[in-house]
């Protein structure tokens, strides 16, 4: 197994993380902002739209995209803080290969050395122990475009049978659960799937954390605002109290 090459504290001094809450050029600035760009937030697999403000190619700050039909312009913590990333001064801008004998445990290389480095490193891996030692893990975040680029890497560049994405590890115990109790895996959280527009008379949160986890879901077009409608209502079966269950008629 791989040690660091210096204590936790030196790594935590050089490469982070340290605490840094403001933009790039500060809050209050004072930028010509040069574009808007509509995009999505990354974080998670709700996609929540979100407008982007631009200067000098580096993104300054976020509108709320109002007319996305999805979040209706309302964004979780993740999704206000996450343009900050871009230009946070822990961010990592080039490869860095350990050695213990430069300063911080690190040296820097260009992004051939980075490459060629991984390339020998696979085919040494599955000389020894065969293309199915590698395993591709996508994630939920991307695009299906993208998805199929993973899995398209995985099949004829890697040669591996292994390919599988994040989904996996969080909504399998879910799945299985749903499986048993409600005869379906799980549903999509989107409002096209609302009970009323699938005619399904009640619809039950079971050991969900949404409130805290998924804030969003409590919000614009979403299932839950059913509940104050006539029509389908929604109830929640959890062992602990929350926002969630103010919205619902019965517990």
């Amino acid at each position: 197994m791989a040690r660091p090459p210096i204590t936790d504290e030196e790594l935590i001094a050089r490469y982070g993380p340290h605490l840094n809450e403001a933009p790039p050029g500060g809050w209050n600035a004072g930028l010509t902002i040069d574009e808007v760009v509509n995009t999505h937030c990354c974080f998670c697999g709700q996609q929540c739209g979100i407008k982007l403000k631009v200067h000098d190619n580096e993104v300054v700050g976020f509108e709320p995209w109002y007319d996305f039909p999805f979040n209706e312009g309302k964004l979780c913590p993740k999704g206000v803080k996450r343009y900050l990333q871009g230009g946070h001064p822990d961010r990592l801008l080039h490869p860095m290969e350990r050695d213990a004998t430069a300063p911080g445990g690190f040296r820097q290389i260009t992004w051939d050395q980075a490459l060629d480095r991984v390339v020998s490193e696979i085919r040494r891996i599955q000389a020894q122990y065969g293309d199915d030692a590698f395993a591709m893990l996508s994630g939920v975040s991307l695009t299906n475009e993208k998805s199929y680029l993973v899995g398209k890497f995985a099949r004829l560049a890697l040669h591996t049978a292994n390919l599988d994405y994040n989904g996996r590890f969080c909504m399998v115990s879910a799945g299985t659960g749903n499986k048993k109790a409600l005869g379906v895996d799980r549903t999509r959280t989107h409002g096209a799937t609302s009970p009323r527009r699938c005619g399904v008379g009640r619809r039950i949160e079971r050991r969900r954390n949404i409130s805290d986890h998924h804030q969003l879901h409590l919000a614009g077009p979403r299932p839950w605002r059913q509940v104050d409608r006539p029509g389908p209502k929604g109830g929640a079966a959890r062992p602990h109290r929350g926002p969630l269950l103010a919205r619902t008629p019965w517990h």
